[in-house]
């Protein structure tokens, strides 16, 4: 009877299709001298699915749990942690896994972005409680927009996740660019509920 291929070596043979899958669709790529490298490690597409096994097992032969990774639209480096790809998708039981296995909680990739960033963006209270239990800083800033994470959970309509950073400690009249608040963010997109969450806690606008 043939062996079955382990886990690991199925996720890395993942890992290799989608770097290629990257190269074809970065501006440039897909022709013959294009440089064609692994952007995801198995652990990064073990947390990106939220397989807890798997990132235990994993951990367990001696992953790198900072390890970064990721590939933009663009082709450029991301440089997620696996905590980031766990954080993205909503993975919460990844997200606990990967901090009991001491992932940095305040990691940061492209522009800055923190593992509580992309939890915001996508209004992933489980994961943003998660890691704030686990350190991560409520009030990180990106680089790009100067935005923390209260920001980003206004921009996008988030009211719970909103209350969960206030609940813990975010600045909530923080100004990103262009001395743009989190109310204004939640006003010109038109997240009444948001709106609501934040003048409660006392947000102004900012003024540019």
């Amino acid at each position: 009877m043939p062996r079955a291929i382990p886990q690991s070596a199925r996720l890395f043979v993942i890992a290799v299709c989608a770097a290629v899958l990257a190269a074809c669709a970065a501006p440039g790529g897909g022709d013959d001298t294009a440089a064609v490298n692994v952007p995801l490690t198995p652990l990064h597409l073990a947390a990106q699915s939220g397989s807890v096994a798997e990132i235990k097992a994993l951990i367990k032969d001696g992953a790198d749990v900072n390890a970064r990774g990721g590939v933009d639209k663009e082709g450029k480096d991301m440089r997620w942690t696996p905590l980031h790809y766990a954080a993205i998708n909503g993975r919460h039981f990844a997200v606990n896994a990967l901090i009991e296995a001491k992932a940095d909680a305040n990691a940061k990739g492209k522009n800055n972005n923190t593992p509580l960033h992309l939890a915001a963006f996508n209004g992933y209270v489980y994961v943003i409680d998660e890691l704030v239990s686990a350190g991560a800083h409520v009030n990180a800033q990106d680089n790009k927009l100067r935005y923390i994470p209260l920001h980003w959970a206004a921009h996008n309509g988030h009211p719970k996740a909103a209350a969960a950073l206030i609940k813990a400690g975010s600045r909530i009249n923080a100004k990103g660019t262009f001395k743009k608040t989190p109310l204004d963010l939640a006003k010109a997109e038109g997240h009444k509920d948001v709106v609501d969450a934040l003048l409660k806690a006392g947000a102004v606008e900012g003024k540019e």
